[in-house]
């Protein structure tokens, strides 16, 4: 299956950006939002769920958000769904990891 790198970047954008206004929300105090989130997550996604104390909701959310799109764009079921969004968390954690300012500035 060949994948739409651009469209799955714009999923990715999407995922990192419904994160930081949730947070925002959970934690609106903390100035460098996004750089506690890629700490906490560039390990293990479940450390976010301690970090914010919502029970999951903001990592389910974000599960949700590429499981939508991966059934909708490429059409996939069962493992492979469950893998292609791993995949495309993993590639969302990255992104996070790597745009921390980027996310910190829009978001103020």
């Amino acid at each position: 299956m060949k994948r739409d790198k651009q469209a799955d970047e714009a999923a990715v954008v999407d995922m990192n950006d419904t994160l930081m206004d949730y947070a925002h929300k959970r934690q609106p105090h903390v100035d460098d939002l996004a750089e506690e989130l890629a700490t906490r997550a560039k390990d293990n996604i479940n450390a976010i769920d301690d970090y914010l104390k919502d029970d999951g909701e903001a990592r389910k959310e974000y599960q949700a958000i590429a499981t939508g799109y991966l059934r909708d764009k490429y059409d996939l079921e069962g493992d492979d769904l469950t893998a292609a969004r791993d995949e495309l968390v993993h590639a969302a954690i990255h992104y996070l990891v790597g745009h921390t300012k980027v996310l910190d500035d829009w978001q103020r």
